[in-house]
């Protein structure tokens, strides 16, 4: 899964292989040269080739960083991670610089589907001395500030706030406006609505009635 110039993620799941070189042109001073081109970063893809081979020692030869890339949607890429690591270890202990590891975690788009939790990237990457990262090559999002922080740490520059907040990406996505309807009130039928006010209310006793009933009334003493 890669991205072109216009953010636009490929479909294409065939396995990629070779290298990719960023180059910056530079005008030269003199008038008679043509403006030079300064080879900057090369990215050796050996897209997960079989461990036995014995190509995997010419591409991490000289190499100043190594990136161990798995799935998180995926736990077999994860657990692969393990065999790649102390293979790529082993053919690099001798070497007078040891290059940069780092666990990049891919997918982030698909947090919902995720099976590697975070707590496993983390202590693989704490375990294995790497640093770890999480990318979405279908988005884009942190591919760059990955590049840049791993860049960083070959040059041994500290990056600043700001440049690490310039390669952050701004994910549109569309918002939308539910209406809520209101629930329909409760209305009473016109055979259950009271005729008159005086209808629906208790009609409380007269006082004067009750004393005058209570004069004509007797009380009969059996002892």
């Amino acid at each position: 899964m890669e991205s072109n110039e216009d953010d636009q993620a490929s479909t294409d799941l065939a396995s990629t292989i070779g290298n990719t070189s960023i180059k910056e042109k530079r005008d030269s001073d003199d008038d008679d040269e043509p403006e030079m081109a300064l080879k900057l970063v090369v990215i050796w893809d050996i897209g997960g080739q079989s461990l036995s081979t014995n190509m995997l020692a010419n591409y991490l030869y000289g190499a100043h960083a190594v990136l161990f890339v798995y799935d998180v949607v995926s736990s077999t890429t994860f657990e692969n991670l393990a065999e790649w690591i102390e293979r790529v270890k082993s053919i690099t202990k001798n070497y007078e610089k040891q290059p940069i590891f780092a666990l990049i975690g891919n997918k982030t788009d698909m947090e919902h589907r995720r099976t590697v939790r975070i707590d496993k990237h983390n202590k693989l990457a704490q375990n294995s001395t790497m640093n770890a990262f999480y990318v979405s090559a279908k988005t884009g999002d942190s591919v760059d500030l990955c590049f840049r922080q791993i860049a960083g740490l070959i040059m041994g520059v500290n990056l600043s706030k700001t440049d690490l907040e310039s390669d952050i990406s701004i994910v549109k996505a569309p918002v939308t406006v539910c209406e809520v309807e209101e629930p329909p009130r409760k209305q009473l039928s016109e055979a259950a609505q009271p005729a008159s006010v005086g209808e629906s209310l208790p009609i409380p006793p007269d006082p004067k009635k009750l004393n005058d009933s209570s004069r004509h009334s007797s009380v009969c003493s059996v002892q």
